[in-house]
């Protein structure tokens, strides 16, 4: 009798051991590689020179909100590299592949020749909902010779079609798709 309880109470043990192993760690990136396209050097140049994120937002896991505007810091689900990072690049791949009358970049430098542009990037929201929304909120300034020539606020949104963070982080692609798109055409009316 007592070699069935100590091997029964063997077992268990064992089973609980296997059962508590770590949960694997999710990195999200937030867009594709970029395809493979020539840019035009001799356009004007669009700078993505600060994206700046408010301090909820500046870590490596991903955030989710409920209905009721608390804040929720995922423990297995995080961004493969830093999310201001990760903006400014989703931005800059888009504009190179979308459109032809400026070249986008990732940093600002100094002496860029021609005609140059910059953006600042204010993120105060990113993340997905409890509701099924996802959220790109802030503002941002576009620049030119040192001088602000417009200021905008967004606020995007998109309803997740399926559930999962891997769907949430595909459609907060999209809203970093939608907001560069948006700051294209507001380049094109102040020039």
């Amino acid at each position: 009798m007592k070699t069935r309880v100590a091997f029964f109470v063997a077992v268990v043990a064992l089973l609980t051991a296997c059962s508590s192993g770590k949960p694997n760690i999710n990195y999200y990136q937030l867009s594709p590689a970029p395809t493979t396209q020539q840019v035009d050097l001799n356009l004007p140049t669009l700078f993505f020179e600060t994206i700046s994120l408010v301090d909820y937002l500046k870590q490596t896991n991903l955030i989710l909100a409920n209905d009721s505007g608390q804040l929720y810091v995922t423990r297995y689900h995080v961004w493969a590299e830093p999310l201001e990072q990760a903006i400014a690049r989703s931005m800059v791949n888009h504009l190179n592949q979308s459109q032809q009358k400026f070249r986008a970049q990732h940093q600002f430098k100094s002496s860029c020749g021609g005609q140059c542009y910059r953006v600042k990037l204010l993120v105060e929201q990113f993340y997905p909902t409890e509701s099924n929304q996802v959220i790109f909120a802030g503002k941002y300034q576009l620049i030119k010779d040192g001088k602000v020539i417009a200021q905008q606020d967004f606020n995007l949104q998109q309803t997740l079609k399926q559930d999962g963070y891997g769907a949430a982080v595909s459609s907060l692609h999209q809203l970093t798709i939608q907001l560069a798109s948006q700051i294209a055409q507001r380049l094109a009316t102040v020039e």
